[in-house]
């Protein structure tokens, strides 16, 4: 068993010095604050030929890790079976996720702290092998992950846009937790589905005279041809990982793992 726990400050993260002033959303009424609304609130008026944003990189983010880990292996010696097995409980924590993310509204990075883009609640994975013959190994490997977050944001069909607040931000940005949230919720406060992976493989060996073998070998990988939508986070618009509507709701599959995949080789030992 290993016990870790891991604290990073410092962390590289966006701040606007010129951002609007705060606009708390109540959930019970939206009301939605356009940009030119916001604009007078900034601390440094627009004019013609000047900036609205003023955006520097501060390194004042903070992550926390913590995990439990157990890991059970048990060798062949003179049986027919062997097991390597670990589970791990973790918690991945901050507010910060990338050198470009950016607070939702107004520099507030203390309502950003949260579940890491990459956080696993709970990971398990095990491989096994049995030995029914001389010549014959027949193995499965298993990998269960709970489902990564999920950034829930606003839908645009209901309040006309995904910048809530007026400060000119919204979908393109929402990898890195820059979009405005949908009303209520926090960042990455929803899940994803978990994602289960067992891969199936069977190895049998022929003596070819001499000291020389034959090796046939089948793979079939995704035994189950389980749809995993975790972990495929390739941009703003393809992750599962971003989502419009209220936590708990629909989740729209964007793009998911490999489906069910067969392999077959020959290898010759001399």
């Amino acid at each position: 068993m290993d016990l870790i726990h891991a604290r990073t400050d410092e962390l590289p993260r966006l701040v606007d010095l010129n951002a609007p002033a705060p606009y708390p959303i109540d959930p019970s009424n939206v009301v939605v604050r356009t940009e030119a609304q916001a604009n007078p609130t900034r601390p440094v008026p627009i004019l013609p030929g000047g900036a609205r944003s003023v955006i520097v990189t501060e390194n004042g983010g903070r992550a926390r890790y913590t995990a439990a880990n157990l890991t059970f292996i048990k060798e062949r010696s003179t049986d027919r079976w062997a097991l390597r097995a670990s589970y791990t409980l973790a918690k991945l924590r901050n507010d910060t996720d990338d050198i470009n993310f950016r607070a939702q509204d107004a520099n507030d990075f203390d309502a950003e702290y949260g579940p890491s883009v990459n956080d696993r609640r709970y990971v398990g994975t095990a491989i096994a092998w049995v030995y029914p013959l001389k010549s014959l190994t027949v193995s499965l490997a298993a990998l269960l992950q709970s489902g990564q977050p999920i950034n829930r944001i606003p839908d645009a069909r209901i309040s006309g846009t995904t910048d809530l607040n007026g400060d000119g931000r919204s979908f393109g940005d929402a990898y890195v937790g820059n979009s405005d949230r949908w009303p209520g919720a926090s960042r990455n406060g929803d899940r994803l589905p978990w994602s289960y992976l067992f891969d199936l493989g069977a190895q049998y060996r022929i003596a070819v005279g001499g000291s020389s073998q034959l090796e046939l070998r089948a793979d079939v990988f995704n035994l189950f041809n389980h749809p995993n939508l975790s972990g495929y986070s390739n941009n703003a618009t393809q992750s599962n990982q971003i989502q419009i509507g209220p936590p708990g709701g629909e989740v729209v599959q964007k793009n998911a793992g490999a489906p069910r995949q067969f392999q077959f080789g020959v290898r010759w030992l001399f």
